[in-house]
């Protein structure tokens, strides 16, 4: 975690999604993320996901997104926010980014619920043992917005779904997996193939990026 300011990019796309982009990516806390080149980007907006906004250090980062409650993360995530970043969130927390940002929330704070995901809310695949829902991951958020924005190729990195923690995160990664661990990658991973499923059905692309894969290294 940063102890000073540190020195981090702008967002290189200010007019997104205003001014609509056929490519973005999106950057996860996996622990492939550790291996991103910035050569297997796509030429377009990136999107930082929780603990990934600490990437603005070496790639401009042009949405942070986060579903938590913002005062979850918002002290950590502070030096690592560049003025102009706009911020991701889910429409129960828009109230909480107001109370922290007040009127600088006005065109920073967006925040769209993927409704094609409503139809899995009930289905036994995706309840836990105690019969709840799985709360929907913070990336399965963007991805329904960024199909609502109709964009053409998404590129997912650090996206591994195993394991336990993060190595940007407070929690070191370890391979390890408990019993909550395992079914929250279980549904994660049928709800990507779902989305999948969604962008390829409107002739897009969505991907997960393979950091030994020699197949998404083409734009």
């Amino acid at each position: 975690m940063p102890q000073a300011a540190v020195a981090i990019h702008a967002p290189a796309y200010p007019d997104w999604p205003e001014r609509p982009e056929g490519c973005v990516n999106v950057l996860c806390e996996g622990p492939s993320i550790s291996q991103l080149r910035l050569e297997d980007m796509l030429p377009g907006p990136t999107v930082a996901v929780n603990h990934a906004l600490s990437l603005s250090e070496r790639v401009p980062v042009d949405f942070w997104a986060t579903i938590d409650s913002p005062h979850n993360l918002w002290k950590w995530g502070v030096p690592w926010l560049h003025e102009a970043t706009r911020l991701f969130t889910t429409d129960n927390n828009v109230w909480t980014w107001e109370d922290i940002l007040g009127d600088a929330t006005v065109g920073r704070v967006y925040a769209l619920k993927p409704t094609y995901m409503l139809a899995t809310e009930d289905h036994p695949a995706f309840l836990g043992e105690d019969g709840k829902p799985a709360l929907v991951s913070t990336l399965t958020h963007v991805i329904g917005w960024l199909h609502h924005l109709k964009v053409q190729h998404v590129r997912v990195f650090g996206a591994d779904m195993r394991g336990s923690g993060s190595p940007l995160a407070f929690t070191p990664f370890s391979e390890d997996e408990d019993v909550g661990w395992q079914f929250r990658w279980g549904v994660e991973r049928r709800l990507f193939d779902l989305a999948t499923d969604k962008f390829r059905e409107s002739g897009r692309r969505l991907e997960r990026w393979d950091p030994l894969s020699t197949s998404s290294k083409s734009k």
